[in-house]
């Protein structure tokens, strides 16, 4: 988990963060979420770049109001699932 903060995201120059995590895989997911004041977040999208196995870069099209965490999770070692349906 990582922050990205909205004045390092404010300038027309500067819309990329690089994000560096230790899972040693390029097999990840990434979600971004908005930290609202209220300890709300809402989840937000932008262009994921997985540059290494360990550094993501984070593009984003405008600028940032607020915080945005980072949530990093490895995917290599997950398990198998099938979808059921109803």
């Amino acid at each position: 988990v990582a922050t990205i903060t909205s004045s390092g995201i404010n300038a027309s120059t500067n819309k990329i963060a690089t994000v560096t995590h230790n899972l040693a895989t390029k097999d990840i997911v990434v979600r971004l979420y908005y930290v609202n004041g209220e300890g709300a977040y809402s989840e937000i999208y932008a262009n994921v770049d997985v540059t290494t196995s360990n550094v993501c870069k984070i593009t984003f099209s405008a600028n940032l109001t607020d915080n945005v965490r980072v949530v990093v999770m490895g995917a290599n070692n997950a398990s198998s699932i099938t979808p059921t349906y109803s």
